[in-house]
């Protein structure tokens, strides 16, 4: 099949729109206001699929294999999602250190920079370039049937037992635990992926029934804890995610430009959205009550879109003029 999969741009697009529903949800869990619990914890799929499609991209496309070397390949994908990083990190590192009088000393910036510390969302960046890192072993890994089942059932163990059992075996690693999990998962899935789908389609409505039956404990989880579970990644969550994930994979989507556009420039979008969330926060007081909560979201969810769609074309504009000019000086010369 085509390496570009249309069902997964749109599981893209949502995600990414899921992600900027987590960060404006984010202040009413803490108001403990139903809505915005719900909202955030059943937006949470976002960083999983993320994590799914960075496996099934890098798998799907032969990337390691077509490099020269594991060297070549590890500093194509850095070109790919470092030189934004660094741009935007400078960005965050002023708004929320600098001029908000908090001096960065040599040392702190490269701690910040190393772990994604100029801003809330960036520890992605660090952790996906982890990813990436450890992307050979974990190739291997999927390769192995009897290895890949034993890593899954462990994972599985030590996700459940440490959030509902009290028992935490690789704390310190389990949230990395997680990530490869998702990570393995998409590299797993673009083995035979053409083969996957068509299995999947058969049993399409177990994975409907799936997906339903996790939703509902993953909501009344939320509810049930008052939004105490609402910035962790919870096995419901988890297991949820990839639900979602497979329903994706087995209906049929048609391309939709809008979607596509979302999810051709969902790296620019999560590195860049922060900025209005956070000002939405400092100037919108948060509403009380389902309808307040439900205009406050579309209303703040538009203008996110509405400042990115803008700042795309801006910077499309800069670069498209930049490279004009370089292309006359090159004629002229």
């Amino acid at each position: 099949m085509s390496k570009r999969y249309s069902n997964f741009d749109h599981l893209r697009a949502w995600s990414i729109l899921a992600v900027i529903i987590i960060h404006l949800t984010a202040p009413l869990a803490k108001e403990q206001a139903p809505l915005g619990i719900v909202l955030n914890q059943l937006a949470r799929f976002a960083v999983p699929s993320f994590l799914v499609l960075s496996g099934w991209g890098l798998d799907i496309t032969d990337a390691f294999d077509r490099s020269d070397h594991y060297l070549d390949y590890l500093w194509t994908r850095i070109k790919k999602v470092w030189p934004d990083y660094l741009i935007w990190s400078l960005v965050y590192a002023l708004t929320h250190f600098i001029l908000a009088g908090h001096p960065l000393t040599i040392k702190q910036s490269l701690v910040y920079l190393i772990n994604g510390g100029f801003s809330y969302h960036l520890y992605f960046v660090p952790l996906i370039t982890g990813l990436y890192i450890l992307y050979p072993a974990l190739v291997y890994l999927t390769n192995h049937p009897g290895l890949y089942t034993a890593f899954n059932l462990i994972f599985i163990f030590q996700h459940i037992t440490d959030d509902y059992l009290g028992y935490i075996p690789f704390d310190l690693l389990q949230d990395y635990y997680t990530y490869a999990f998702c990570f393995a998962f998409g590299i797993w899935l673009s083995h035979d992926f053409e083969a996957k789908i068509h299995y999947l389609k058969r049993g399409k409505h177990w994975a409907y029934g799936a997906l339903f039956t996790f939703t509902l404990f993953t909501v009344f989880e939320s509810l049930e804890s008052q939004g105490a579970v609402s910035a962790t990644t919870r096995p419901f969550v988890t297991f949820y995610a990839l639900c979602l994930i497979l329903c994706f994979m087995v209906t049929d989507l048609k391309p939709n430009r809008f979607f596509s556009y979302l999810s051709k420039y969902s790296y620019f979008i999560y590195l860049s959205h922060v900025c209005m969330v956070e000002v939405i926060e400092a100037f919108i007081k948060l509403p009380s009550g389902w309808m307040g909560t439900s205009l406050y979201l579309g209303a703040s969810l538009l203008l996110v879109l509405i400042f990115e769609f803008a700042l795309i074309y801006l910077v499309k504009g800069i670069k498209g003029w930049i490279n004009n000019n370089n292309e006359r000086k090159s004629t002229l010369s």
